[in-house]
């Protein structure tokens, strides 16, 4: 296996964060190969190096052919693991792939936003489509764009619409790029409808918090949002009702931050009680209620900000599930803060059915539906 954390590496491209994958084993590195690889695999990469979450998980030899063993494949990966040793795999070696399936990684270079925790942080934002006026535009500017995109180097910039006049909204002029800005949104009207939606095009599941005043910390650069009023089903933070873009009345210490997590309560009229379903492989799954009982309850609960346990149930007391069975013989302590820190059992398809879905009711609800800055 991986000797240590270090041991894995990004090569090739144009920072630390981004590259071919390599792995030490046996004192040599080898590639991935990119069968079943995907973004949860690319994010576990992104963590273990210290980096920022995956913005992409490229195959198909994106950052050229390496050479040398090719140790692995597809991980498997939930996305929450932060090393690729806790990620199911075959034997080492016993892959029937060419180097022109090597597999990579893009993550962004800049560090999470003074959260320890993966799906939780304070939320940022990048803008609304729209043009960059080219007056103050240069090549370190278009050197940021390119880095952005992963695409190397700049090597010309072009004014007076070179490549066909853009439509709607121009949004910058005299750009002057460290290649590092982002903004942060007021938490005026910041909900847990609001939260859902950043966690949902994070894919890092639901939101169990939206929190306010600066909780993880105070942002920099601009405030883009104020007033996000989400009804909770849009893919995109963009497509909610907001102001004006980068108007607001707020400042750093009321910027906004959400914890998502990747369980939720189905099949109940409250969101504190109902079937324990997990995200995993950008899918809703189910979980075995063998070995379900008060501890593992309890960090559900806690993780949801629900309170504690008001009892535990199982044989699929509020219905069925559909799809796979993630989870069996899971294993809490009960002082976890998430359920993906417990032990538990593989894969539970092939051991369990949907008649034996696990269940909890909570004791209830938090404060966390209030919407932050409202009296």
């Amino acid at each position: 296996m991986v000797a240590d954390p270090a041991e894995v590496r990004l090569v090739n491209g144009s920072s630390r964060c981004s590259g071919r994958i390599e792995v030490l084993y046996d004192g040599k590195w080898g590639t991935v190969c990119d069968d079943d690889w995907d973004l949860q695999d690319a994010r576990v990469v992104c963590r273990q190096l210290g980096c920022q979450d995956a913005i992409s998980a490229p195959t198909e030899a994106h950052f050229g052919r390496g050479h040398g063993p090719i140790w692995l494949d597809g991980r498997n990966c939930g996305g929450w693991e932060d090393d690729l040793r806790k990620c199911p795999r075959k034997s080492w070696g016993m892959y029937g792939c060419s180097h022109n399936d090597d597999a990579g990684v893009v993550c962004s270079a800049l560090p999470n936003s003074d959260s320890s925790r993966h799906g939780a942080g304070r939320v940022e934002v990048c803008c609304k489509w729209g043009t960059v006026c080219d007056a103050g535009w240069h090549l370190r500017d278009a050197q940021a764009v390119c880095k952005e995109l992963d695409c190397r180097n700049a090597s010309q910039v072009f004014q007076g619409a070179k490549y066909r006049e853009g439509t709607g909204p121009i949004r910058l002029q005299s750009v002057s790029c460290t290649g590092y800005e982002t903004g942060t949104i007021c938490d005026a009207g910041w909900d847990l409808q609001d939260a859902h939606v950043a966690c949902r095009e994070l894919s890092c599941g639901n939101a169990s918090k939206a929190l306010g005043g600066a909780h993880f910390g105070q942002g920099s650069g601009p405030i883009w949002m104020e007033g996000v009023n989400c009804t909770g089903e849009e893919a995109f933070l963009r497509d909610c009702p907001q102001g004006p873009w980068g108007q607001h009345s707020c400042d750093h210490s009321q910027d906004a931050s959400v914890e998502c997590s990747a369980v939720r309560l189905a099949s109940s009229s409250s969101r504190c009680a109902g079937r324990v379903e997990v995200f995993h492989n950008n899918e809703w799954g189910t979980i075995c209620n063998t070995g379900w009982d008060l501890q593992d309850a309890q960090v559900v609960c806690q993780e949801l900000g629900c309170g504690n346990v008001s009892r535990i149930v199982g044989a699929a007391k509020y219905g069925e599930g559909s799809g796979p069975i993630w989870l069996h013989s899971v294993n809490c302590t009960g002082g976890e803060a998430a359920l993906s820190e417990c032990a538990k059992g593989p894969q539970a398809q092939q051991s369990c059915s949907h008649s034996q879905d696990a269940s909890v009711d909570c004791t209830g609800e938090s404060a966390g539906r209030r919407r932050i800055g409202s009296p």
